[in-house]
């Protein structure tokens, strides 16, 4: 009986996730709703040149922080463009803990909310639709695959870009870390080269600046950076993202 009724209780069990994840979505915006953070439903367009335009951006999982480090630092909105296919890949440096990744993040949940109905954690959004977002960071090396870390990145990057298209977002965090910083440059550039020559719309945030200056230039991409200031020595960031480039990490 019970091997008889297994794809049912599969196909019960596969429903119920979905709905979890459904209803958890909806109490977790009645949350932000509660706190005054804005919430809308972005207009999606079926353009591929369309623009992604999304004004006060914010990631909402900073709210899992806890009320003590919001209430120092508040959540700090950013507007986000993607001008298309005039600079469909945007380069973001800056010092570490200055907002980067955190940004990042907040574009992927939101392209994911929005594709699957929900509103986003914006004031307003025009989005493109999409057909796949791939989201890239370092791994630690697999001993069982008997690769090292640098293998595995590019053989995930490889496997991205295959399976890709020009409606198709990467999300790209600090990558080519297991190789000299001449060989990490050179990667760097050919992957940015790929993903202009493919058109889909890119983010990739990185420590090499000369990445960042090499391609300031180039049509196709345009270069981001996370808004500091430095008192005694130590960062100050405000967590805001402008144009241009940062020009050294400050990890020292």
């Amino acid at each position: 009986l019970t091997r008889r009724n297994l794809p049912i209780t599969e196909e019960f069990l596969a429903l119920r996730r979905k709905a979890d994840f459904f209803l958890g979505a909806t109490r977790y915006f009645d949350t932000l709703k509660s706190r005054k953070l804005p919430v809308v439903f972005p207009v999606m367009q079926e353009d591929l040149n369309a623009h992604f335009d999304i004004k006060g951006l914010y990631n909402p999982c900073l709210l899992t922080q806890g009320d003590a480090i919001l209430s120092h630092r508040g959540i700090v909105p950013n507007d986000n463009t993607v001008s298309l296919p005039e600079s469909n890949v945007t380069i973001i440096t800056g010092p570490n803990n200055t907002g980067k990744s955190v940004y990042i993040k907040a574009v992927g949940l939101t392209l994911a909310l929005a594709h699957n109905g929900f509103p986003i954690p914006a004031t307003s959004a025009r989005i493109r639709h999409l057909d796949g977002i791939v989201t890239h960071s370092t791994h630690p090396e697999d001993i069982e695959r008997g690769e090292g870390g640098l293998a595995d990145e590019l053989r995930r990057l490889r496997e991205g870009l295959a399976c890709a298209s020009k409606e198709t977002f990467f999300l790209i965090n600090e990558p080519i870390k297991g190789t000299s910083h001449q060989d990490a440059i050179e990667i760097s550039l050919r992957l940015i080269s790929a993903l202009i020559k493919l058109g889909a719309p890119a983010f990739i945030t990185t420590h090499i600046h000369e990445v960042a200056s090499i391609t300031d230039k180039w049509e196709g991409v345009q270069n981001m950076q996370t808004k500091f200031r430095i008192r005694e020595g130590i960062i100050i960031p405000s967590y805001q993202i402008v144009p241009g480039t940062a020009q050294v990490s400050h990890g020292i």
